[in-house]
Order: structure tokens, then C-alpha cells, then sequence
């Protein structure tokens, strides 16, 4: 009983002591990444060039014509999961193309740097534009995606999809789904969301969990720089897609807009309303985890947060007959069910 005891007391102390250093890192992460200059240009053409190429390109980029391009924006030091992604839903397909795109290192890291060009060497699949990479620059990274959409792919695809390197991409799905669509032009697919801003700067980050009511992540944006109560509808920024003329308008939008911190509410909602572009809905593309089965979400076009060994057991399950021996109906979690109803 003594020992029973004692093993339950040590068991309490270390659930507390994890406890609190992960608050530690969750609240050193995200104020150190949510910190935002107020007196930074929100100007894009402060910061890009359109005349300057890639610090990194493809050899032969967009040089053949297909339906889908598919831009992952990774970071530099995303070398795992670029290369889960590689070798499952990113492999060569006749109707689509894959590139990953990020910036530079925050320093001038010679050793990573010569990292990432070896890699580019073996695989010809980074684009590696001149920007900090870093969290507070994610509408430059989507800018620049459609920066080099426009300049090196606009005549080959019809359409440009957006993803994050954690998301695992049903691409069968999403190719059948294209092809079947009898409209291609002024539309952006992809889960549409209604918020609002946070004004407390102490507020870093406003989380829900009902995602039946299109409620989302809720990042914090000063009165200065967006005075509405609401935010347009958008769709979330892991995982979307827009017909090619799409990719022209808000390009042109983001460089005469000044800016958010937001790239998902920015592009896909000030933008996309500015600019007149269709919000197409869609419960399969995903914003949040999803902890149940892969097998219940099978048929989704994205999944999120997955990490590299997520992404290749969930390429693994969709190419075998696993799932088909799956049962649709699991009494802990009735309402999975449905989602194979799609």
C-alpha cells in the first residue's frame, strides 16, 4: 500500500513538473512569434522585388502543362517532412506539380544554407525566395507564392493550390474533384470561416473548438491596422485552392492592400472581397486536427498537423486495402460515421 502510494505521488509530480514546462514553452513560443512591430511598412512592395529571381528555382519550373501546381510553403529546416511528403502524396503525377517554397535563415547559417542546396540538388523541387522566414511573414510568403505563380506558371496550370508542409493532401480526391468542376475561373476553394479581431496585445492567440460554427483560430491585430469588427469571410490558410486568374487578382490586391499579419484572412478574405472572387465551401478541406482515425477522413482533401510519420501511415492506409476493413461506425465517436458518407 506504501508503495502504491509513493508511486502515485511520483506520478503527480512529474505530471506537474511537465505540466509546467510545457506552459513554459507554449507561452515562450507563441509571444516570442506573435510579437508585432506596429511601426513596420505594411507595404508588400517594401519588400518585394519583382525584377530579382528566387534565391533558389527549379531548372525547368512549370515548364509542362497540367491541371493542378501545388505549393507547399515549408521552412528551411523542414527537411523531414519535405521529404515524408516527397515520398507519399508528392510524388510525379501526370496532372499535377509539386514545389515547396520558403525564405532565409534569420542568420547567416552557411551550414544549413549549403544544406538546403544539396537538397535542391537532388530533388529540383525548392523555390527559396529572398525574405525572412519566420512566422510574423507569412502573408510574404503567400505573396511570394503568387509572385512566382504569376511570373513562371500562370500559362501552365489552372489552378494553384496552397498548402503548409503538416498537412497530409488527398491528391486523387482533389484532382477528381477538379475535374469534375464545370466552373474554373473567379473561385477559391476551400473551408470557409467567419471571426473577429483580438485588440488585447496580451491575447496572443483565441482558441475554439467548434468548428460547426466556422469559428477559428483568432489571431491578435492592433485597431490600427484593422478597424472592422469582423473579418470577411475567408478560408484557412493549411490547405486551399484558387483557379489561376485568381492568383493574378490577388496578387495585384496585395501589392496596393496594405498588409495583415494574417495571410488566410488577408488574401483569401480582404482581398478575395476587394476583388470580387467566388468562396467556395468545402468540409473536406480541414483546419483543425483531426484525432480520430485517419480511415474516418479517408475521403478529405487535407488533413492538418500531421507530422512526417503521420503523413507516410496515412499514404500507406490510403494505397492499401487497410481502410476497406475498417469499420465505419465507432460507438466512442458516433458521428465519424458521416464523414465517410462523402
Amino acid at each position: 500500500m506504501y508503495n502504491l502510494r509513493r508511486k502515485f505521488y511520483i506520478l503527480c509530480i512529474c505530471f506537474a513538473i511537465y505540466s509546467v514546462l510545457s506552459l513554459m514553452a507554449y507561452s515562450y513560443y507563441f509571444s516570442s512569434s506573435s510579437d508585432l512591430d506596429l511601426n513596420i511598412s505594411r507595404n508588400l512592395n517594401d519588400y518585394i522585388n519583382n525584377r530579382l529571381s528566387p534565391h533558389i528555382l527549379p531548372k525547368k519550373i512549370c515548364s509542362q502543362k497540367k491541371l493542378l501546381l501545388v505549393i507547399v510553403c515549408s521552412r528551411p529546416d523542414d527537411i523531414q517532412l519535405r521529404k515524408a511528403i516527397r515520398e507519399t502524396w508528392g510524388k510525379k503525377h501526370d496532372d499535377v506539380s509539386f514545389y515547396f517554397l520558403f525564405g532565409e535563415f534569420k542568420k547567416n547559417e552557411q551550414i544549413f544554407q549549403a544544406m538546403i542546396e544539396g537538397e535542391q540538388a537532388l530533388f529540383d523541387d525548392i523555390i527559396q525566395e529572398r525574405f525572412i522566414d519566420s512566422y510574423n511573414n507569412l502573408t510574404l510568403k503567400s505573396a511570394y507564392m503568387l509572385k512566382v505563380f504569376n511570373r513562371y506558371c500562370y500559362k501552365s496550370f489552372k489552378y494553384l493550390m496552397k498548402t503548409d508542409d503538416d498537412v497530409f493532401v488527398n491528391v486523387p480526391r482533389v484532382l477528381q474533384m477538379l475535374a469534375n468542376r464545370k466552373e474554373n475561373t473567379n473561385v477559391i476553394l476551400g473551408r470557409v470561416r467567419h471571426g473577429w479581431p483580438i485588440r488585447d496585445p496580451d491575447s496572443k492567440w483565441y482558441v475554439t473548438f467548434c468548428e460547426n460554427l466556422h469559428l477559428f483560430f483568432v489571431r491578435y491585430v492592433p485597431y490600427e491596422w484593422y478597424p472592422e469588427k469582423e473579418y470577411p469571410a475567408n478560408v484557412c490558410g493549411p490547405g486551399y485552392i484558387m483557379s489561376r486568374d485568381v492568383a493574378k487578382k490577388l496578387y495585384k490586391c496585395a501589392l496596393n492592400e496594405s498588409f495583415l499579419n494574417l495571410e488566410d484572412v488577408y488574401l483569401t478574405g480582404i482581398c478575395a472581397k476587394k476583388m470580387n472572387i467566388s468562396l467556395e465551401n468545402s468540409y473536406l478541406f480541414t483546419c483543425n486536427y483531426r484525432p480520430s482515425h485517419f480511415c474516418y477522413y479517408k475521403n478529405f482533401f487535407t488533413l492538418h498537423y500531421y507530422d512526417a510519420e503521420e503523413i507516410v501511415n496515412a499514404y500507406e492506409m490510403l494505397n492499401t486495402n487497410y481502410c476497406n476493413g475498417f469499420s465505419k461506425f465507432d460507438v466512442t465517436k458516433p458521428w465519424t460515421f458521416f464523414f465517410n458518407l462523402f
